[in-house]
């Protein structure tokens, strides 16, 4: 497996790169022997030290997690932590998933990220002002996977997201799995509402 260890605005020593190199690769290749490649970022956050690992592990199938401590082996550790602890959650389901859908079917979208100021915008005050000035700030295109319900919750999980947006596998629309403030997984499912709504 291909790891990639970068320090920004911290200088790594070689203690620490090994100390990640060999944990992440024991962790990692113990559930995945055939994982692909894995990147750590470890920063400088105020006064902690944060540790971003992305790991590649299957075709469509991403590992993510970012943890903070006082330490950079405390948050490497603790990340790694998060990432093991959700691939004995879901092995046997990745393994599953993996075999059976090698290749899953997408839908293409349009993916913008908007400044944080701009939240109020009305589209269609936009459309009709030439001169406004632009609110997007980037524009990239993104996958959405076609798939079960909870295959979309453990792909969510597995990437450390708070939201996912799907094309449900049983009934070909548009869903939405989001994390709750509740702590319990949210889904949104507009098929559901236009039955409701023909009673």
């Amino acid at each position: 497996m291909n790891i990639s260890i970068k320090g920004k605005g911290i200088d790594l020593g070689d203690a620490l790169k090994t100390h990640i190199s060999e944990k992440l690769e024991s962790t990692i290749l113990r559930h995945f022997p055939e994982s692909i490649e894995a990147s750590v970022a470890i920063s400088m956050d105020n006064s902690n030290i944060t540790a971003d690992i992305d790991v590649h592990v299957a075709k469509n199938i991403n590992l993510r997690s970012h943890q903070s401590a006082l330490d950079a082996y405390i948050a490497f550790d603790l990340a790694l932590h998060k990432i093991d602890t959700r691939l004995r959650r879901y092995h046997n389901k990745i393994k599953n998933h993996h075999e059976k859908k090698a290749d899953v079917d997408v839908l293409m979208a349009m993916n913008y990220v908007l400044p944080h100021s701009h939240g109020e915008i009305d589209e269609r005050e936009d459309a009709g002002n030439k001169g406004a000035k632009a609110a997007v700030i980037a524009e990239m295109s993104s996958e959405i996977p076609t798939l079960s319900v909870s295959d979309a919750v453990m792909r969510m999980d597995l990437s450390d997201m708070n939201v996912l947006v799907f094309r449900n596998e049983a009934q070909g629309n548009i869903n939405v799995v989001h994390r709750r403030n509740d702590g319990n997984i949210g889904w949104i499912n507009p098929a559901v509402s236009q039955e409701i709504h023909k009673l």
